[in-house]
């Protein structure tokens, strides 16, 4: 939502407000809906891409851009891809024991690798 602030010179201006939609009356009224798809949403517990959850998500954000909102898609799934990459690039370049370990390095270097590694996939959906 946009709306006129008055600054300290008195001459209005232009300032960016976030609004909080309390009932679904209040969402016709928005020009603007934000839609925040994270891991569990975008990816199957196997951390693969859950194609049939995107085409929902896509088929309903159509139909919102037909009824004259503007949609902005924000997703969080590209840690949990990235993870799937990661184990599959292990997997081929690593030796036998390597793949017995379970355990992955938790460290915020390897969530940003995920992420790096996932975005790309995510993009090209």
């Amino acid at each position: 939502t946009i709306m006129e602030v008055p600054s300290r010179s008195g001459t209005p201006e232009l300032s960016q407000a976030t609004v909080e939609i309390g009932s679904r009356l209040d969402l016709r009224n928005a020009r603007r809906i934000v839609i925040k798809a994270g891991t569990s949403v975008v990816t199957n517990p196997d951390g693969h891409f859950s194609l049939t959850r995107l085409s929902g998500i896509v088929e309903q954000i159509s139909e919102l851009i037909h009824q004259g909102f503007e949609v902005v898609l924000i997703s969080s799934g590209a840690v949990g891809c990235g993870r799937q990459v990661l184990r599959k690039q292990a997997f081929l370049s690593g030796n036998f024991k390597q793949q017995l370990r379970t355990s992955e390095d938790r460290s915020t270097g390897y969530d940003s690798a995920c992420a790096s590694a996932g975005q790309l996939g995510l993009m090209s959906l």
